[in-house]
């Protein structure tokens, strides 16, 4: 049984035309260096509810890498801060753990795309929620990703956040 068999099994079908995308969907390349994000927080109905900005930075050694998050919420002033440590398993598999990221992360390379899922305890009215996060961001080009993520719990959507992010030529 081959790799593709062995994953199609634990992540459901996507568009076989995107497989193939240019460029293709590399982490170590496009999650690399200074990374500047833009993103919007939508609930349920589509309302946006929330926007922010991101500044990351991401470094590789090999096959494990770190992306440092400090997200800025222009509505409410809030800075959150996160730091993903990533482990490259194969070509298309990784794995990644953050302090708020109960379980780890895994992710999936197809192509031009990388699906990344991931559980997260969300605070809402002094009440924390353990919600599903599945992640989808594609290769634009070399320095632009796009990202849309579905906040699931019990097979509901409750909210959608999409991303622009661009990285950033490196400064001597």
């Amino acid at each position: 049984m081959s790799l593709a068999h062995v994953l199609n099994s634990f992540f459901p079908p996507i568009n076989r035309s995107l497989v193939h995308g240019v460029p293709a969907f590399d982490p170590q390349k496009l999650l690399s260096g200074p990374i500047n994000a833009w993103g919007i927080i939508q609930d349920r109905r589509g309302n946006v509810t929330s926007y922010f900005s991101i500044k990351m930075l991401g470094t590789w050694n090999d096959n494990h890498g770190t992306l440092e998050e400090e997200f800025h919420y222009k509505n409410t002033g809030e800075i959150q801060k996160r730091c993903w440590n990533i482990h490259k398993k194969d070509d298309l598999l990784y794995k990644g753990t953050a302090d708020d990221v109960p379980g780890g992360a895994e992710g999936i390379v197809y192509g031009n795309s990388m699906k990344w899922t991931y559980q997260m305890d969300i605070k809402v009215n002094n009440h924390s929620y353990r919600m599903n996060f599945e992640d989808w961001m594609w290769a634009i080009d070399e320095h632009t990703i796009m990202d849309k993520i579905a906040i699931r719990k019990f097979g509901i959507t409750f909210a959608q956040i999409t991303l622009l992010m661009r990285r950033q030529e490196k400064t001597s």
